[in-house]
C-alpha cells in the first residue's frame, strides 16, 4: 500500500496524489458508490485498484510522519483520508504519537512565540479580560432567563465560570449554579425543563398511551435476562466475544407468542392501552407472563449488531429456532462480515468493533 508524506511534494497538485492507487475489496456497503464513479463490479470481495482521489473521505490511509522523516526514520500513522488533504491544504504537518509533544511546541512557537504554555498565561488573561461581557449584561441575562442573580461582579470570571441562582419559578429548588453560557444557549432550571417536555410537550408523546406488549416485556423480562447472561458468562453465543455493555438476549421462543399464551391462559382480553386494566388485572398479567416465559429455554445472548442483523433478516415476529441456527451457521462461516461492518460503523451503542476484527467477523478495506 501506498505510503504519503508532506515532504514528498511541492505543490498543491501534487499533495493531492491523484496518481497514487488503492486496493479495495468489492462489497455491499461500496459497489453502489464506486460504480457510481466509473468502477465495474466483478464480484464481492474480488479486489480493485482506486485512485487516490476516489477513495471514501472516512478511508484511512498510512502516511509518513513528517517530524521523523527529518530524522530519517519512517514512522508510518494511519489518517483518514479527509484529514489528510485537509492537511495538505492548510499546509499542516502530520505526526505520529511520539512526536505530538514536538508539534505542539512547533504550533506554540508559532501562534505564540513560546515553547511552554505556561508561559502565555498573563497574555491569556489580558486576552480574556477584553472578551469578557460586563456585569450588567450578564445580570440581564439571568434576569431574562427566569432566574434571581446571587452573585457579585467579582465572582464573574468567564462565560464558563459557575454562578449562584434561583430560579423565579421553582424558589424550592434553593440556589442553582449555571454558566453564562448555559444561560444563553437556553439551559437553565432542571426542573423548567422537565416540565417543559413533559406530557404533551415531549417528542415521544403519543396520547398518554402506553403499549401493553412493551410494558409487559419491561415489567418480566429483568430477571430472565440476568440468568440468560449469567449463564453464557456474559459472552456472545454465535461468536463467543465477552459483552462490553453491548449484550442484547434473544428469545428462542419469541415474546410476541409468549403474549399470545398469556391471552389464552387467563380470562382477560388483549388491550392496546394498558390505561384500561385494573392494578389488578396487570398483576395478574405480570405474574402469568413471568410463568410462561419460565416454561421456555432461557435466551442466548447476542451482541447488539448480531441481534439487529438477524431481525433484519428474519424479521421481529414468530422467529424459529431452526432460523437460528442458521443464522448462527451463516455468522460462523463469516457470510454476513460486510453487514456487520457496516452495522458496527453506525451503531453508537457498539463497544467490540476491535473484538469482531481481530476474530475475523468483519471485512475491511485491504
Amino acid at each position: 500500500m501506498p505510503l504519503f508524506s508532506m515532504s514528498k511534494y511541492r505543490n498543491k497538485e501534487e499533495r493531492m496524489l491523484s496518481n497514487e492507487i488503492y486496493q479495495v475489496v468489492w462489497s455491499n456497503q461500496n459497489r453502489k458508490y464506486y460504480e457510481s464513479i466509473g468502477y465495474n463490479f466483478t464480484f464481492y470481495k474480488d479486489v480493485f485498484n482506486v485512485n487516490y482521489k476516489d477513495l471514501k473521505d472516512n478511508i484511512k490511509i498510512n502516511a509518513y510522519c513528517d517530524y521523523c522523516l527529518v530524522k530519517d526514520i519512517k514512522t508510518i500513522v494511519k489518517v483518514p483520508k479527509i484529514k489528510y488533504v485537509s492537511m495538505i491544504e492548510n499546509k499542516k504537518k502530520i505526526c505520529c504519537k511520539k512526536c505530538r509533544n514536538l508539534k505542539s511546541r512547533e504550533t506554540l512557537l508559532n501562534r505564540y512565540n513560546v515553547a511552554n504554555p505556561m508561559q502565555i498565561k498573563e497574555s491569556n488573561i489580558k486576552n480574556t479580560a477584553k472578551r469578557r461581557h460586563n456585569i450588567e449584561y450578564v445580570i440581564e441575562q439571568f434576569i431574562k432567563a427566569g432566574f434571581t442573580p446571587m452573585f457579585q461582579e467579582k465572582d464573574y470570571k468567564s462565560s464558563n465560570g459557575k454562578l449562584p441562582c434561583i430560579c423565579n419559578k421553582h424558589k424550592e429548588n434553593g440556589i442553582q449554579f449555571k454558566t453564562l453560557s448555559d444561560i444563553k444557549s437556553g439551559k437553565g432550571c432542571e426542573t423548567c425543563g422537565v416540565e417543559k417536555n413533559r406530557g404533551s410537550n415531549s417528542n415521544f408523546w403519543k396520547g398518554g398511551k402506553k403499549n401493553t406488549t412493551l410494558f409487559l416485556r419491561h415489567n418480566t423480562t429483568s430477571l430472565w435476562i440476568k440468568e440468560s447472561l449469567n449463564k453464557s458468562n456474559y459472552r456472545c453465543d454465535i461468536t463467543g466475544i465477552i459483552g462490553k455493555g453491548d449484550l442484547e438476549v434473544h428469545h428462542l421462543y419469541p415474546f410476541n407468542k409468549i403474549i399470545n399464551d398469556l391471552f389464552k391462559s387467563v380470562n382477560i382480553n388483549y388491550k392496546e392501552d394498558i390505561s384500561e386494566y385494573s392494578n389488578e388485572e396487570l398483576n395478574i398479567l405480570i405474574n402469568e407472563c413471568k410463568v410462561i416465559q419460565s416454561k421456555h429455554q432461557l435466551g442466548k445472548p447476542l451482541l447488539n449488531i448480531v441481534h439487529i442483523l438477524f431481525h433484519k433478516i428474519f424479521g421481529k415476529y414468530n422467529n424459529t429456532l431452526e432460523q437460528y441456527n442458521q443464522f448462527k451457521e451463516d455468522v460462523i462461516a463469516k457470510k454476513y462480515n460486510n453487514e456487520l461492518y457496516e452495522l458496527s460503523l453506525h451503531n453508537k451503542k457498539f463497544k467490540n468493533k476491535e473484538a469482531l476484527d481481530k476474530y475475523g467477523f468483519i471485512d475491511e478495506i485491504v
